[in-house]
């Protein structure tokens, strides 16, 4: 009997290496591809970021205003990528910008002290969604 169950497991091997080495394949072909589209949505997301921020410079620095357009777009394209907070706040500095180049108002302090505070919290949110990069659902 010993034998029997010998030669059967050894007779079986093969085909035990070669089921798990296919399933091996496949989990990391899935969980690289996840990487891949977590790596290209990053990338596309930090995009968004800097098309924001570049046009909100051009609107409020540019003397007379140009780009209110743009900067409507932009935020509306980084917001598809922000988290729920991140794209409130930049609804919030979008709508500052654009009030302050309407009313005409010189002090650019109150839209300088809302960026800062703002560039904080996106720095956060992005650190976040780069630690999370590699992580796979259920981690």
């Amino acid at each position: 009997m010993p034998t029997t169950l010998l030669t059967l497991a050894e007779e079986l091997a093969p085909y035990v290496v070669a089921i798990i080495s296919v399933l091996g394949v496949v989990f990391t072909a899935y969980h690289e591809r996840a990487s891949q589209l977590k790596a290209a949505y990053f990338q596309k997301m930090s995009d968004a970021y800097e098309q924001y921020f570049d046009a909100l410079v051009r609107y409020v620095y540019n003397d007379p205003p140009t780009g209110g357009t743009s900067l409507v777009v932009a935020t509306h394209t980084a917001a598809l990528y922000a988290s729920a907070e991140i794209s409130h706040h930049l609804q919030l500095l979008t709508k500052m910008a654009l009030s302050y180049r309407q009313s005409g108002t010189p002090d650019i302090h109150e839209l300088t002290g809302y960026l800062a505070d703002f560039s904080a919290r996106l720095h956060r949110d992005v650190a976040y969604s780069a630690s999370q990069q590699g992580r796979h659902r259920g981690s």
